[in-house]
């Protein structure tokens, strides 16, 4: 479903979204759940890549290449937060808020977004070239970072019954 909403948001030329909530899902799955549960959410974000890219028409090996960008980045994105800060995550200090941006949306999505578009030039035929493709995948994967992460954390880690933490939403 994700999947389907984030093509909803594509543009040319790249037909790439500008907006990817499954970005955002991803890392913040990793960073709320134990690490021995990791392979679970890997093989969940496997499964549902595969699933909608060659739903949408694109090649297996295609739709591989993508899955791994974004397995990628969110478990990447999640180890290098934990590394950093020593903690899951709640973002109550400036140092986690930043190590949040600087890692999980920053370097993450750099690096995701060079296998993407990678992967979307040499394999999907993109023919809008590398940097375009490059920068609308970070673009996408950055948004949905920046929008839903912080949204999924603030819900998971807060008691819903204190009506204060309704205003903090």
């Amino acid at each position: 479903m994700l999947t389907r909403f984030g093509r909803v948001l594509s543009l040319p030329p790249t037909q790439i979204a500008v907006f990817w909530p499954a970005a955002g899902v991803g890392l913040t799955a990793f960073l709320l759940t134990a690490r021995r549960r990791w392979p679970l959410i890997a093989a969940a974000i496997l499964a549902s890549n595969m699933i909608g890219n060659i739903n949408a028409g694109q090649r297996p090996v295609a739709s591989l290449v993508f899955a791994a960008a974004n397995i990628g980045e969110s478990i990447g994105g999640a180890w290098a937060f934990q590394r950093a800060t020593g903690k899951r995550v709640d973002l109550q200090t400036p140092r986690e808020l930043l190590a949040f941006i600087a890692l999980g949306i920053v370097l993450a999505t750099t690096l995701a977004a060079v296998i993407g578009a990678a992967g979307a030039v040499g394999l999907a035929g993109s023919t809008s070239g590398f940097f375009n493709t490059w920068r609308q995948w970070w673009i996408a994967d950055a948004n949905g970072i920046l929008v839903v992460g912080p949204l999924v954390l603030a819900v998971a880690s807060r008691n819903w019954n204190d009506p204060t933490r309704w205003r903090e939403l």
